[in-house]
């Protein structure tokens, strides 16, 4: 039997495909505290999160799951992301106040939930 039929041998793109998928769910976790992070600080929604994230990885160079560690690793210290990571978040965070898919809204005063003024919300570390 070909080697490339035989059952008992596992195909090499089938096995790279497993190691993506766990490097994949192992990243999640860090993922999803790092926008949970960017939602809380710019008061922007999920997808306008993660669209900062995405923005900060490609503008650096580096890897989603590094972008989200490095996050992860300062704002709750208080401290300051890496500077060309800070600098594409405030970025795209600009772009997100006008479009409408990842509007940053902040809550009337009125405390009206139906109501709501988009407004970059800024403050954290290093101006994030």
């Amino acid at each position: 039997m070909p080697d490339d039929l035989d059952p008992s041998r596992p195909d090499e793109a089938l096995l790279e495909r497993v190691a993506q998928l766990e490097t994949a769910l192992r990243s999640r976790p860090v993922i999803e505290q790092a926008k949970g992070m960017l939602m809380l600080i710019h008061g922007c929604d999920d997808d306008g999160a993660f669209r900062m994230l995405i923005a900060a990885s490609q503008s650096t160079n580096r890897k989603l799951r590094d972008v989200a560690v490095e996050l992860v690793a300062h704002l709750p210290k208080g401290t300051a992301p890496p500077a060309d990571i800070g600098a594409a978040i405030e970025t795209e965070a600009s772009r997100l106040v006008n479009s409408e898919a990842g509007r940053l809204v902040a809550p009337e005063a009125s405390g009206s939930p139906a109501g709501g003024s988009t407004v970059p919300r800024r403050g954290g570390p290093g101006g994030l």
